[in-house]
């Protein structure tokens, strides 16, 4: 057992982007610990804390991380969403799904953090040397890898029991990973990844607080619209169980059947991924239909005018007034910009 509140004799150095559970993980293999029972034995901390660690921290806890690491709390922060994605937080990041207690008709929506991770990476990584988990993995907004254009799949664990071996090649994570063959080879579902990896990837730099070169627009305004989208299309549809984003989906990527959270949900976090998929590209379907053809396969498609009446329509006269409610009077678009509108009262209207 190791002594408590000790500083440890081996420890590695965080790799540029990794995770503070990755980098802890790492360092917990060297003595045979998974990430729970490295924090428990040397910091006495609980399994909620360990669920947490990649969010944010008190300054007790950092000083504790400091002293474990031997690192300056600069490097600990860093690892951290509140010290390198704090506009992440609370509604972009990635988090276990919700889930509805049928005997107490209530949604339970744990406060934890959820990797989803990209396979090839992961095997990359191991060819160079250690593998790790990205922060940016954390970021809700984006399912498909920006490197190797797949999409990212659920690790089906909690943080506490995350665990690598040490083995000739360096730190190999342990965890069971969900994976489903839902995408072939063929050339018009490469296309349609790429297409959703270029829209996710735009929302994220508008989220960084950087201007996307995809709109041409400042990154609050795109947000502003997104997210109010996003709520649109999580409303109820009608007493069938279905939402708004049932009825608007593209073919590549189609909300999963049998979804049923209970309809309090409003944002990306606790969202399954395949639903997430297909929420972000109905809205980029809903904001650029002729930028992002290769996610419409089918003719039939709504045109953008035709989309916005129907969701109008699917949301009816309390939630459209809700909905325009949220956003800021409209102001004038940029000059030089595209013609995109920046509020969601515009986008329905024009």
């Amino acid at each position: 057992m190791l002594p408590q509140r000790r500083e440890l004799p081996v420890v590695f150095r965080p790799q540029e982007g990794e995770a503070l559970s990755s980098w802890l993980a790492r360092t917990g293999s060297v003595y045979r610990l998974d990430l729970g029972g490295l924090l428990s034995e040397c910091l006495g901390w609980t399994e909620i804390l360990a669920e947490t660690i990649d969010v944010s921290h008190e300054p007790n806890q950092s000083a504790d991380l400091c002293r474990l690491t031997r690192a300056e709390e600069s490097i600990i922060r860093r690892c951290t969403l509140s010290g390198s994605y704090p506009q992440w937080i609370p509604d972009w990041v990635s988090r276990k799904k919700a889930h509805f207690h049928l005997n107490n008709r209530t949604t339970h929506l744990p406060d934890q953090s959820a990797f989803h991770v990209c396979m090839q990476c992961l095997e990359d990584d191991l060819r160079r040397g250690d593998q790790f988990l990205r922060l940016a993995w954390l970021c809700a907004a984006v399912t498909i890898c920006d490197k190797h254009h797949l999409p990212l799949w659920p690790v089906e664990q909690s943080l506490g029991s995350l665990q690598c071996i040490r083995n000739p090649s360096g730190a190999l994570f342990v965890f069971y990973v969900r994976h489903q063959s839902r995408y072939s080879n063929r050339r018009e579902d490469a296309a349609a990844l790429r297409a959703l990896c270029r829209f996710e990837q735009g929302l994220k730099l508008a989220l960084d607080g950087r201007p996307s070169l995809l709109f041409g627009l400042e990154g609050s305004a795109f947000i502003t619209v997104a997210t109010d989208l996003i709520w649109a299309l999580l409303q109820p549809a009608a007493g069938d169980g279905t939402r708004v984003a049932h009825h608007l989906q593209v073919d590549h990527f189609r909300v999963p059947q049998g979804w049923r959270t209970p309809y309090c949900l409003s944002t990306l976090s606790g969202l399954d991924m395949r639903f997430r998929q297909a929420i972000l590209a109905t809205i980029a379907c809903l904001l650029l239909p002729s930028s992002f053809a290769e996610l419409i396969t089918s003719t039939s498609y709504f045109s953008r005018q035709r989309a916005c009446a129907l969701l109008l329509e699917l949301l009816g006269e309390e939630n459209t007034c809700a909905l325009l409610a949220r956003a800021p009077s409209a102001e004038a678009p940029p000059a030089g910009g595209r013609s995109l509108s920046i509020s969601c009262e515009n986008l329905l209207i024009n």
